[in-house]
């Protein structure tokens, strides 16, 4: 079962994106620049429906393609960023009182008597390492995400 749900999130996503696009197939046309040459690189695309539509379209896109996608990573990612973050480590706390520290006893030579070190578990403070390195990544991917979509959909809501 899930490939099919898998399946559907995929048809589900085209066709969201198809329609998203599709008054843009619908109202864009070419026409030539007003340069007199006869090229096909100076050609640009233009709406041919009122400017307040083209304004509430960008509006739209940016809204839906920019703004929402990064609230959401940003909530998301944080969650997870935070529980990464977080020092307890499940299934660690059944052998030591603190999950980063194990208990090692050491016999003292001269009298006999136990002593009690308590030392870093060097497994432990690894993963906390390795799990905190995962949390900055994923803040990366969001700023990352802000940054280079950021020029695009600016230009397209000042254009």
């Amino acid at each position: 079962m899930p490939s099919a749900r898998a399946k559907t999130n995929i048809l589900l996503i085209w066709l969201v994106s198809i329609l998203v696009v599709l008054p843009e197939a619908i109202v864009l046309d070419t026409r030539k620049h007003p340069i007199p040459l006869d090229t096909i690189y100076l050609t640009d695309c233009t709406y041919t429906w009122s400017e307040s539509s083209t304004k509430i379209y960008q509006l739209f896109l940016v809204l839906f393609l920019y703004v929402a996608p990064f609230l959401l990573m940003a909530v998301a990612y944080y969650q997870i960023a935070k529980a990464l973050w977080n020092k307890n480590i499940p299934g660690s706390s059944e052998m030591n009182h603190h999950p980063s520290r194990t208990t090692v006893s050491k016999q003292n030579g001269k009298n006999g008597a136990t002593v009690r070190l308590i030392a870093a578990n060097p497994s432990c403070e690894g993963q906390i390492q390795s799990r905190r390195k995962a949390a900055k990544m994923l803040i990366a991917v969001v700023v990352i995400f802000g940054l280079c979509y950021l020029p695009v959909h600016l230009l397209n809501a000042l254009r």
